[in-house]
């Protein structure tokens, strides 16, 4: 067997279906074929091929509106599925005229614009503004499509960068933690001793001798905490607030 698309030939083919009056009148008011009987069934005809139904309003003047388009010679008429052309009607009898669907669609279009129901016109055609042609339409919807692929895109991407960036915080965190871990825990003596030392290098550096000469460049702590992060940055212990809490401590050590 030979193959072809069977999903546009089965499109097209159903462009040529046609139906009575009251079965388009459904169709225009979202009723399934499926359900054409049981509708009918609780219809009465207030005229010739206008049902009436007891809650579904839109029926009996869908109806109506189908007939004054065949009568006033907009909608192209059969009898019984065969002939259908714009042509005199009254030979016709109103349950046995039919409608083709390419004809209605042209109908509805130009007739009632705005109408525009789901189960004569796809979405493309339901979606697509009357002014639009349906290759414009597709075009506009393909850049839409490919932007909205980009922004899918960039989102994986940023949630990937999210999740390395957060493992670079964990994996930081974790090698801070060892790096304190690993540094050798003193007794309060030699922690004494060591802050002793540090007041009293401090003392000496922004100190002046007996003739009131400085002993060195630096004129405050602040002045050698600069000059050490300047030589020893990123070194252990070798931080501004480290260094302000240690010689904070070590001034007080040596006063005590």
């Amino acid at each position: 067997m030979i193959d072809y698309d069977k999903e546009s030939c089965a499109s097209f083919q159903r462009l040529y279906s046609y139906y009575h009056v009251e079965q388009m009148a459904m169709l225009w008011c979202g009723i399934k074929p499926s359900d054409f009987d049981e509708v009918i069934s609780e219809c009465e005809y207030i005229k010739r091929a206008v049902p009436k139904h007891p809650y579904i309003g839109c029926l009996e003047h869908r109806a109506m509106a189908i007939m004054d388009g065949i009568e006033a010679r907009q909608l192209a008429v059969g009898r019984d599925g065969s002939n259908h052309e714009i042509n005199e009607h009254d030979h016709i009898a109103p349950e046995r005229r039919t409608v083709l669907l390419k004809d209605f669609k042209e109908w509805l279009i130009e007739f009632y614009p705005n109408e525009k129901p789901k189960l004569i016109f796809d979405d493309i055609e339901r979606n697509m503004h009357t002014s639009i042609t349906v290759e414009a339409y597709q075009i506009l919807r393909a850049d839409r499509d490919h932007l909205q692929v980009r922004i899918n895109n960039a989102e994986e991407v940023f949630k990937e960068q999210k999740k390395e960036l957060e493992l670079l915080k964990r994996e930081n965190l974790a090698l801070k933690n060892t790096n304190e871990q690993s540094l050798p825990s003193i007794n309060s003596r030699a922690e004494k001793t060591y802050l002793n030392i540090i007041g009293g290098l401090l003392d000496v550096i922004l100190g002046t001798s007996p003739s009131g000469k400085k002993l060195s460049v630096y004129n405050n702590q602040t002045n050698v905490i600069d000059a050490l992060l300047a030589r020893h940055e990123g070194k252990a212990g070798i931080s501004e607030r480290t260094l302000q809490e240690k010689f904070s401590d070590a001034n007080k050590s040596l006063k005590g």
